[in-house]
């Protein structure tokens, strides 16, 4: 019987890591039936989306999206393969960006089973995770309207906060007891990682063990938050060079400790997230309850050690200040 499998993040969850790690696997994987097609020049399948979604030129297929799944269930849903399709994308939620997945469930009607895969994690890491991703590949959006903006809209940058709209986008197309999700904390913290808890849920945990690691590691890793933070406060223009970063960060350890931990977060905010989601994480724990399986979303555990954002001092600015001036021969 031929399968489909849609992974569909969530966004920071590791989803560019396991794209890679499959890609890498693609000739291995396919002798066991395992289809993790080669679409465009991405790892993942992004193009898959862009019919309905506007991402990057290099994201997009030249045939389109509808084109290229009609070609995967051609060659693919008449057969005994389970063909596996990776795209965070797929989870967002903006309305106006926003993948309709009953299309998708039709066009691809000719496949015997499917599957949804979403990886969720707690929304204090969630909502730090994306505005260090923004701050890294683009001009960061300001820390306090991103964090209001996800209380108010329980969405950030088209990404939604609120699992229980994420079950319901993903209902759209799929029933209950075809989507799994599983929680990022507790997966990173297996022997094999989230790869492991991918290959498992697919039904192809016995090749984990088999699956070529990744030469340079984890993939699109996240800047030390209140490195990127405080840099964004003086490269406002522009994403924050590596040297700007550079030069935060050594500040940031002079001041406090080498290797301290930091957050974006200030201790209230962390407090203020927790209380806002708490009761919205229940819901849809209940919810998934329903289906047989057990789910529970975690908080960060509190850590004295950690630097939060409101810990930081004049003194450390006039530091950085200095130690800039010191760095640029033009301002002497």
């Amino acid at each position: 019987m031929s399968k489909l499998i849609l992974h569909v993040g969530t966004h920071k969850t590791a989803t560019t890591s396991i794209q890679n790690i499959l890609a890498l696997n693609r000739k291995m994987l396919a002798k066991h039936g395992f289809i993790f097609p080669k679409l465009g020049t991405e790892s993942g399948q992004h193009g898959l989306v862009t019919d309905w979604i506007t991402l990057p030129p290099q994201y997009q297929y030249e045939e389109g999206s509808v084109s290229a799944w009609k070609t995967l269930v051609r060659d693919y849903a008449n057969t005994d393969k389970t063909v596996f399709v990776s795209s965070e994308e797929f989870s967002r939620g903006d309305p106006k960006q926003r993948i309709n997945l009953a299309d998708i469930r039709e066009l691809c009607s000719e496949f015997d089973e499917f599957q949804v895969i979403c990886c969720i994690r707690n929304q204090v890491s969630f909502l730090q995770s994306i505005y260090l991703q923004v701050a890294k590949s683009t001009v960061a959006v300001p820390w306090v309207r991103l964090y209001e903006r996800a209380l108010s809209h329980r969405m950030a940058t088209g990404v939604l906060m609120d699992f229980n709209w994420l079950y319901g986008h993903l209902k759209r197309g799929f029933a209950p007891e075809e989507i799994s999700f599983f929680v990022y904390d507790q997966a990173i913290r297996r022997p094999d990682g989230i790869i492991g808890e991918i290959m498992d849920l697919a039904g192809y945990g016995h090749l984990t063990s088999q699956l070529s690691a990744l030469s340079a590691g984890d993939s699109n890793v996240s800047q030390d938050p209140l490195t990127a933070w405080a840099s964004a406060q003086i490269s406002i223009k522009q994403s924050s060079s590596r040297k700007l970063l550079n030069v935060t960060r050594s500040v940031l350890e002079q001041h406090f400790r080498e290797g301290v931990k930091t957050t974006v977060y200030s201790e209230a905010e962390v407090a203020r997230m927790i209380s806002f989601f708490e009761p919205l994480n229940t819901a849809f724990e209940e919810d998934i309850h329903k289906t047989g399986h057990d789910l529970k979303i975690t908080w960060p555990n509190k850590d004295p050690n950690l630097v939060h954002r409101n810990r930081v001092p004049p003194a450390f600015w006039i530091k950085l200040a200095r130690r800039m001036y010191d760095e640029n021969p033009k301002l002497h």
